[in-house]
């Protein structure tokens, strides 16, 4: 083989292994993106599940915090559900602080939690005060419309407020 065709199967053969290297790294850029496509769907998928059970278990909490009311509560009545509820409302914002969110309900996750502390501020001051009590009897019941609507927009199993 003369010098002149050496050199052109040479830049035949350099040209070949870049294309299939180029190629393949196309393939593994390719697989990497389904893969991660992939893993966000199940990560999306784990946190929902696992905020369906907080749910499960918060809506049952909340529930056995409300005692039966004959009638308007009383200021005393209504520190004692901001006690209660205060701390079925801590127990459900600590549960979703722990979850993992992926990247694309980050936000929303970030929402429910600062709209929990909220609440929980509140039933907080309920508990602690006559003055944060009445407020809460003005304001027409205890703080949980935001949170239960964030909640049921992130999670199956979450009842609207």
């Amino acid at each position: 083989m003369d010098r002149t065709t050496y050199r052109i199967a040479l830049a035949g053969a350099a040209l070949v292994a870049l294309t299939l290297a180029a190629c393949g790294d196309d393939d593994d850029d390719a697989a990497e993106t389904a893969t991660t496509a992939v893993d966000t769907e199940a990560d999306a998928t784990s946190y929902t599940s696992a905020g369906n059970e907080l749910c499960d278990r918060t809506k049952g909490d909340i529930e056995a915090a409300f005692p039966d009311f004959e009638g308007e509560p009383t200021l005393e009545q209504a520190q004692q559900l901001g006690a209660d509820l205060g701390a079925a409302m801590q127990r459900w914002r600590d549960g979703v602080a722990e979850l993992d969110p992926p990247s694309d309900l980050a936000d929303d996750h970030d929402a429910l939690v600062a709209a929990l502390d909220g609440s929980i501020e509140k039933l907080e001051a309920a508990a602690s005060s006559e003055e944060g009590a009445q407020a809460m009897l003005d304001a027409g019941g205890p703080p949980l419309d935001e949170p239960a609507t964030l909640a049921h927009a992130l999670f199956d199993r979450c009842p609207v407020g």
